[in-house]
């Protein structure tokens, strides 16, 4: 019987239980689509400070898209229609309350946005640059205008955007605090977290007259955590107040195998990079995370955290912690065999004492190259 594995609070691996197949089959979506945050974006994107909009192709500041007067496009202030499009997406934003501050705070840290076609994610976000790359699924601007499915899903996706790059100014990389192991279980909380405040932004639209966006969230592939969030909203008014429609939607998030499966791939693809850029052996840190920890990647706007209580029970019950995925399971092993052994012309040694004594170093003298 093959061993199952989970991603324990205490570090190491151990056994675990996989989840029944029989949950959540409802509004069960068949496909995910991805996220990616970068080491070093794909390409350099130029800033011009002369010019008020830059040309097609290149990133704008969030804060001059909220300046941007819509529908000028005459004379010396001609437009991009990319950055109309934007301008028009984050004002829409800015309606809902949750949005209006995830706004403000990335245009007070100087972000900017560009539109490209990414076709593999959603969205990719560069920290050091202060860049978000959203994918405009091959459309040029106009039809983004004219497309509410297309332009919806933009907008949702600058929304999850957003929510990490709040998640990125308080917590930083996790990388490098916590072990692999621990790395996956808060992606995961982080990735939940993000789908999770897409939704209450849409509804938050919807009490502003704008229901196509929330129909767009139902009829997605994270529809079952829309309908959760309203189900709850339905049965218990004041759970929109306190906390726990949006604690209902974040565990709908861990019903669905597929969301954890590609969510935990993203990740382990996200921690190869980092062993490749290194100069160390190992990059990562050694922290094991607490109830605290978890519990703080759920806190809003507002300074409620609606995860509070519920750290505990995430770290221990394996239908959070448990890595089902036989794949992601051999890429974890294989990252945490990588951390232990020296490679030295391709062959893996875990003493390096008796990696330089087989193959010693050259001439020169210089220091024996790990491949």
């Amino acid at each position: 019987m093959q061993e199952k594995l989970s991603i324990c609070k205490n570090g190491p691996l151990n056994s675990s239980y996989k989840r029944s197949s029989g949950e959540a089959e409802v509004l069960k979506p068949s496909k995910t689509s991805v996220k990616i945050r970068t080491v070093k974006t794909k390409q350099e994107f130029i800033f011009s400070e002369s010019e008020r909009f830059m040309a097609d192709g290149d990133a704008v500041s969030i804060k001059k898209l909220m300046t941007m007067n819509e529908g000028v496009l005459d004379g010396d202030n001609i437009c991009d229609l990319y950055n109309v499009f934007l301008a028009q997406t984050i004002n829409l934003i800015a309606l809902s309350p949750t949005g209006a501050a995830l706004i403000k705070e990335a245009a007070d840290q100087g972000w900017a946005l560009v539109l490209d076609d990414m076709q593999e994610c959603e969205f990719c976000i560069d920290a050091s640059e202060k860049l978000i790359e959203l994918d405009h699924h091959g459309l040029k601007a106009e039809g983004l205008m004219r497309s509410a499915y297309f332009g919806n899903m933009v907008l949702i996706n600058l929304v999850k955007a957003l929510r990490d790059i709040y998640h990125e100014k308080r917590h930083g990389s996790l990388d490098t605090l916590f072990s692999p192991e621990a790395i996956l279980m808060l992606e995961r909380v982080r990735a939940a977290d993000c789908d999770v405040i897409a939704t209450l932004v849409a509804w938050e639209l919807r009490s502003e007259g704008h229901t196509d966006i929330w129909r767009h969230c139902i009829g997605s592939e994270n529809g079952d955590i829309a309908m959760a969030y309203s189900n709850r909203l339905e049965r218990d008014p004041s759970s929109q107040f306190n906390g726990k429609a949006l604690k209902s939607a974040f565990k709908c998030w861990y019903e669905c195998e597929d969301r954890i499966s590609n969510c935990d791939h993203q990740t382990l693809e996200y921690m190869d990079d980092i062993m490749e850029c290194a100069n160390v052996k190992n990059p990562f840190g050694s922290k094991v995370p607490t109830h605290i920890a978890i519990e703080l990647l759920s806190c809003l706007p507002d300074k409620t955290a609606y995860l509070q209580g519920f750290g505990h029970e995430i770290l221990m019950d394996p239908n959070y912690s448990g890595l089902n995925d036989d794949m992601n399971q051999t890429h974890l092993m294989h990252i945490l065999y990588d951390l232990q052994v020296t490679y030295v012309n391709n062959v893996p040694f875990r003493n390096a004492e008796l990696a330089a004594k087989i193959f010693p170093a050259d001439a020169d003298g210089e220091l024996l190259s790990e491949i």
